[in-house]
Order: C-alpha cells, then sequence, then structure tokens
C-alpha cells in the first residue's frame, strides 16, 4: 500500500476479518454495500473510519463509518468512495471531514 494520509494505519489480517465481518453485520438490504465483498485494509486512528477495498472498477475504494450496531436506514453506516487508493491519499481528507 502506498504512503496513507495521517492519522491511517495498516489493518493486520486479523484486523481485516474483523471489521470486514462487522461491515456485513452492519449493512442492511438497502445500502450500497449489501452482498459487496468489501475487505478492510486501513483504520483511523482516532475515529471510526476505515477504509475498505471492493472489487467495483468504478469506486474500488470506500470509507465507511461504522456504528457497531446493525442499521434500518441505507444512510448509515456512511461511506465516501473513492476511484483509487491515490485518490484516497490525496483528497481523503477534504471529502471526510472538511
Amino acid at each position: 500500500m502506498n504512503t496513507l494520509p495521517k492519522h491511517w494505519k495498516t489493518l493486520s489480517e486479523e484486523e481485516s476479518l474483523k471489521f470486514s465481518d462487522e461491515l456485513q453485520k452492519e449493512v442492511n438490504e438497502a445500502h450500497s454495500l449489501y452482498g459487496t465483498p468489501a475487505r478492510a485494509i486501513a483504520r483511523h486512528e482516532k475515529l471510526d473510519d476505515f477504509l475498505f477495498e471492493t472489487p467495483s472498477s468504478v469506486t474500488p475504494y470506500v470509507v465507511v463509518h461504522l456504528t457497531w450496531q446493525k442499521e434500518s436506514s441505507p444512510k448509515w453506516p456512511t461511506t465516501v468512495a473513492f476511484s483509487s487508493l491515490e485518490d484516497f491519499e490525496r483528497n481523503g481528507y477534504e471529502r471526510l471531514y472538511e
């Protein structure tokens, strides 16, 4: 993986499995990531934001704010899509936090 933005760290394989499972527990049938085999690859050190890799050729990277509960609204957990890892590294902060 290229250099991650400040406060982001790469996940171990064990962490990746744990947070990928958590995502699938949280999304409902109407959520954009429902049924998508998303793999957690990084986490923000201070927030519940995770970077997931997906098989989508249009938005292969998605930052998800996990809520730690099963959601009934397709708005949650919130997601921000990125066209590439470089897009996330370059534009992630302003798209996520500004």
